[in-house]
């Protein structure tokens, strides 16, 4: 990148930096380019690709952590993303102009102030080398150096929590000029983005299903359903008079036919704050326009549109960062596959920018805990390989170079969490990604931040047992359990987390090649004795609650192997979860590992009133809620989700037995509550599949298995090797 970073006064809400060039005999042409907080391009007046919100989110530049909410004052590292297009379609013999709109995105955030002070910055910037290579095989770069003019862009307030407002008279203006200067940022990592961009996905048109006049202020309303929970914005078709306007606002949630912002905006925010309520506003010219957004998306079912203008078409745009579903599945029982749909929705509504974040709407932020808990399931159902790359740097960016401290978002936007199961992202989610895409590298760039992190949780533990984390900060063990209260021991919780940590390591240490396997086991044992000696009495830990014996299987700790029954006896009676995040994908775990599939299936089909899927679908939600029993604060948290994963490895039985997923077993759950199922999922030869029928007192099963691929069907201790091509049973 040859060019400079330009800026303009601080004052311009959403510049547009201007350059007028001259081209002449071009072959080739393309440009490396970037905007902070996000950046449009355009040539000669055409938007150059249908990329979104450009760059991915990272942790761009050092900030004074000390002003977030929960003081941080780690050293944490740096990086900003650009993108290369190929232009030469765009350009023309003799003069073109180059413009770069730039949006506040998250460089410049200075309205939601929920988590601090979290701006990088009170300057938007851009950069740009356009590399033009001639007939003769010469090249030219034109580049941003200051000589470039800057204009304000008619968007007079973009904010990712609150929205839009633009007003389309502007363009009816000539624009007063602004001066650009050269500014001396200088990224501590500048790389070109490699992972895909948010982009529009699909298109819904709405249904309009109430006009109403407001009592208080006689507006005039009108409220559309979007029959699904999504992310992205509406491009509205309009007519009005010139200087009206119309107002979008964005919510989950009926009561009485009425939105309810609160669930859907964090409302309120907090003292002195205005209320984080979704909303986009449109200053109308007098024409038929067709307008959207640039800079900000939204997450919402429902959309309330308010003004006197003929509203002649709202077409709702779907955006998220591309993400395939590489998976198939369906099933005889409702619950099921509404809960395989809503995690994929609610999974892709929280993707963007390359990050996985918690909610797409309050929060939007990269929560550790909950993206290193979803990422097995996440792998196993979408081609997330190169979201994941991306995050796990975001993750090194976020650690302290100096103590080895994790942060509970990545990239850090502060936010509160805990030492297992937020921080250990920086652990479990190099290690599902090299369990699901064998690639050693990913291992060899994060082994040694993981033993710093490591190092970090014995100098924060007492007597072998993890006690706290950052001073005044937060140390969560688990979260989310029904009745939105914990039970389980924290202490408990975050060194059960340690010990899989460090059992992971230790089969990673092998992977690399290293000599710290039996380093890494004896402290891990160490651990081991600590929580027995701490938290086992009258034959469990912790006595049950939340899944602790669970915990204590998966951690395997001392007295765990009596502990199957235990749990075998009191979920089989429960009939529900009473697990948080982590909890719940650890049961469901230990459960299929150990000769209970069918309880776990029947745990995630359960149609108990509370503490179920089926609560969630009978509340109408299409997307996962953020609590087990309750349809605010939030209906679109991918958390509680992370058991999807075990619709293919516990219900359909698909396991695969190497990283180079070449080896199978299929061992499908033929005693559940679920009769037919079906299912398929990715290997390196093509697509596995696998499907069962049970009813009628016979066990029917199908599996086709891809050339190159070696399987065997395992039912009731026998044996079934599996040829390519499609194969069925009687068993």
């Amino acid at each position: 990148m040859n060019g400079k970073w330009i800026t303009c006064d601080k004052t311009v809400e959403t510049p547009r930096f201007h350059k007028k060039i001259t081209a002449a005999d071009i072959a080739a042409a393309s440009i490396d380019v970037s905007g902070l907080g996000y950046f449009t391009l355009l040539i000669n007046g055409k938007k150059v690709s249908d990329d979104l919100f450009t760059p991915a989110q990272t942790n761009y530049a050092p900030r004074d952590l000390s002003k977030f909410i929960y003081p941080i004052f780690d050293t944490i590292g740096c990086r900003v993303l650009y993108l290369t297009y190929d232009v030469k379609e765009y350009l023309v013999e003799g003069e073109n102009t180059i413009d770069i709109i730039v949006g506040n995105g998250w460089f410049r955030q200075d309205l939601r102030k929920a988590e601090g002070e979290t701006s990088y910055s009170d300057r938007l910037l851009a950069i740009f080398d356009l590399a033009l290579t001639h007939t003769d095989g010469s090249v030219e770069h034109v580049v941003s150096d200051g000589s470039e003019q800057c204009f304000a862009y008619p968007i007079l307030e973009s904010n990712l929590f609150y929205g839009e407002v633009l007003d389309t008279r502007l363009f009816d203006e000539v624009p007063a000029e602004v001066a650009v200067s050269l500014d001396d940022f200088v990224p501590e990592v500048f790389e070109r983005q490699t992972c895909t961009s948010d982009r529009v996905v699909r298109t819904i048109r709405p249904k309009l299903i109430d006009t109403y006049t407001e009592r208080r202020t006689h507006a005039k309303k009108t409220l559309w359903d979007t029959a699904e929970n999504i992310s992205g914005y509406v491009q509205l078709r309009v007519k009005g008079e010139r200087g009206s306007s119309v107002t979008l606002r964005f919510c989950e949630n009926l009561e009485d036919g009425r939105p309810v912002y609160e669930s859907s905006g964090g409302y309120p925010c907090g003292e002195g704050e205005r209320s984080q309520i979704q909303t986009d506003v449109f200053i109308l010219n007098g024409e038929e326009q067709t307008l959207e957004p640039m800079f900000v998306y939204h997450a919402f079912r429902y959309i309330e549109i308010e003004g006197d203008a003929e509203i002649l078409e709202p077409t709702v745009k779907v955006i998220h960062t591309a993400m395939p579903v590489v998976t198939t599945f369906s099933s005889d029982n409702e619950i099921l596959n509404w809960f395989y749909d809503a995690f994929i929705r609610t999974q892709l509504s929280n993707t963007h920018g390359c990050v996985p974040s918690d909610c797409p709407h309050r929060e939007r932020l990269g929560y550790t805990g909950d993206g290193q808990v979803t990422s097995d399931a996440v792998m196993t159902i979408f081609d997330s390989r190169a979201m994941y790359e991306k995050w796990i740097n975001d993750i090194l960016d976020c650690q302290n170079r100096e103590n080895g401290h994790v942060q509970h978002t990545a990239p850090f936007m502060g936010g509160g969490g805990g030492p297992g199961g937020w921080g250990g992202a920086i652990v479990f989610v190099p290690y599902n990604f090299y369990k699901h895409y064998g690639d050693v590298s990913i291992l060899e760039k994060t082994y040694e931040p993981m033993k710093k992190w490591i190092a970090y949780l014995c100098d924060h533990s007492e007597n072998d047992l993890v006690v706290r984390e950052e001073k005044d900060g937060w140390c969560l063990g688990e979260w989310c359990t029904p009745g939105h209260s914990v039970d389980i021991n924290t202490p408990f919780v975050n060194t059960c987390h340690m010990i899989v940590m460090l059992e992971e390591m230790a089969e990673i240490s092998d992977v690399l090649g290293k000599d710290d396997r039996g380093e890494l086991i004896a402290l891990a044992d160490r651990c081991r004795k600590a929580v027995a000696d701490k938290y086992y009495a009258d034959g469990e830990y912790c006595g049950g609650v939340n899944g602790a014996n669970a915990f204590a299987v998966w951690a395997g700790l001392p007295n765990s192997e009596t502990l199957l029954g235990k749990i075998r006896e009191k979920y089989e009676a429960l009939g529900c979860f009473d697990t948080g995040i982590f909890g719940t994908p650890i049961l469901c775990r230990v459960l299929c590992e150990n000769g209970m599939s069918a309880l776990a299936v029947n745990l995630l089909a359960s149609d108990n009133a509370a503490n179920s899927f089926y609560f969630m679908m009978r509340m109408g939600g299409t997307t996962i809620f953020e609590h087990w029993d309750h349809i605010h604060p939030s209906n679109s948290h991918p958390m509680l989700g992370a058991s999807a994963k075990w619709l293919f490895d516990g219900l359909l039985g698909i396991r695969a037995q190497s990283v180079e997923h070449t080896d199978y077993v299929i061992a499908p759950c033929l005693n559940s509550i679920v009769r037919r199922c079906s299912g398929s999922v990715p290997t390196a030869c093509g697509d596995l599949a696998v499907s069962f029928d049970t009813r009628f007192g016979l066990k029917k099963v199908a599996v086709e298995v891809p050339e190159g691929i070696t399987a065997k069907l395992v039912w009731n201790g026998k044996e079934y090797p599996l040829a390519a091509g499609k194969s069925s049973f009687v068993l």
